[in-house]
């Protein structure tokens, strides 16, 4: 994957898709395994990337703290629990 803003290309899901499919690409040829996870390039988030996600077999992403602090709705832990 490159070092792509995913929240721009919200609209352009091949894009999104294209970025998450090379950064499983890599994963797998440095680790030889499947990751559960996934790192936000610049751990950007927006909503609906985790219907994508999802659709990999991914879990979980890390993103910015400052994504779960000002959250609409905000999260009912702050940053202490997913």
């Amino acid at each position: 994957a490159t070092n792509c803003f995913l929240p721009h290309y919200i609209d352009l899901k091949e894009a999104i898709h294209a970025q998450v499919e090379a950064g499983l690409i890599a994963h797998k040829s440095f680790f030889n395994l499947a990751p559960e996870g996934f790192w936000l390039p610049n751990l950007g988030y927006t909503p609906g990337l985790e219907h994508i996600l999802r659709s990999y077999g991914l879990n979980y992403a890390i993103i910015e703290t400052h994504g779960l602090l000002f959250s609409t709705p905000p999260s009912k832990n702050g940053i202490f629990s997913p």
